[in-house]
């Protein structure tokens, strides 16, 4: 999976990874209602090594970046085509 490739790929350094388990329901009235991704859970088990000043949420739904504004880095959607290497 895209997921597995990324978290053991040596280029990268990954901490925690947030999947829909971790996703808590809001209601916006931008969005409605809908999961997004919390960084708080992130940062209140990471014993003050990670805050909002040092953590990127990179994500392709621009709504799980709601309660995180400043820490989401959208990317558009990753596609695999048949025949990609």
């Amino acid at each position: 999976s895209m997921h597995a490739a990324i978290l053991h790929h040596p280029d990268f350094k990954i901490t925690g990874l947030l999947d829909y388990q971790s996703m808590l329901t809001i209601n916006s009235s931008r969005y409605g209602r809908f999961a997004t991704k919390p960084l708080q859970i992130l940062w209140r088990y990471s014993n003050g090594c990670y805050n909002a000043s040092n953590t990127i949420l990179v994500d392709d739904m621009r709504r799980n970046g709601v309660v995180n504004r400043r820490n989401l880095l959208w990317v558009k959607p990753y596609k695999q085509y048949i025949g990609d290497d």
